[in-house]
C-alpha cells in the first residue's frame, strides 16, 4: 500500500522465514504479471549453507536464493566485507530495477553483515538501546492496543505476535 500511496520505493524487512510466508502476496498481488507493486524486500538470511544457525532456519536457508529465483525477484547479496560504496551501488542497482520493472527486487543480506547494537540494560521485558531515541517494539505494540483498542489485529509469528498476546491480555 506504501507505494500505491506514495509513488515511492519501499523497503520491506523480513527474515527469510518471512520470505516463505510472503510468497502469496508477493505473486498475487506485487508481481509485474498482476498489480506490478514494485518494493525492496531486505531479507535476513539465517540458515545460510555453511553458517551455523539454528536447526529451524537450515531448511529455508538453503532454499532461500532458489526461492527468489523462482518467484522472479532479482536479488544481490551483501556481507561484512560489502562496503559503503559497494552498497550504495547495489541499492541504486535494486531500485532502478524495481522501479523500471515495477516488481520487487531483494537485498539478501548474510549473517553477521551488521554490527549489534549496545544495549543498555539487558533485561528482556526493559531492553533498550543506547542513543537510539526510540520507542522499543514492545512499547509500540502497548502504544497501539492503548490508542486503537483494536479487536481484530494481525501479527507476526514469533515475538511480536507473544508480545502482543500479553498486551492484549494485561489490557483485558
Amino acid at each position: 500500500g506504501y507505494y500505491m500511496a506514495s509513488k515511492k520505493l519501499p523497503m520491506v524487512f523480513m527474515q527469510n522465514s518471512g520470505l516463505g510466508n510472503a510468497v502469496n502476496p508477493l505473486t498475487s498481488l506485487a508481481d509485474k504479471k498482476v498489480y506490478s507493486i514494485p518494493m525492496m524486500l531486505m531479507i535476513g538470511w539465517r540458515g545460510e549453507p555453511g553458517v551455523k544457525d539454528e536447526p529451524q532456519h537450515i531448511k529455508q536457508g538453503m532454499i532461500t536464493e532458489e526461492l527468489l529465483r523462482i518467484l522472479d525477484i532479482p536479488f544481490e547479496i551483501i556481507e561484512k566485507t560489502t562496503n559503503e560504496s559497494e552498497l550504495n551501488m547495489i541499492l541504486n542497482r535494486l531500485k532502478n530495477i524495481a522501479l523500471e520493472e515495477m516488481s520487487p527486487v531483494a537485498l539478501l543480506v548474510r549473517k553477521g553483515t551488521f554490527s549489534a547494537y549496545e544495549m543498555i540494560s539487558s533485561s528482556a521485558k526493559t531492553s533498550h538501546y543506547k542513543n537510539s531515541g526510540f520507542m522499543s517494539r514492545t512499547e509500540v505494540i502497548d502504544h497501539y492496543v492503548r490508542i486503537k483498542n483494536p479487536h481484530i489485529v494481525v501479527a507476526t509469528t514469533g515475538v511480536t505476535s507473544r508480545e502482543l498476546l500479553e498486551i492484549r491480555k494485561k489490557e483485558g
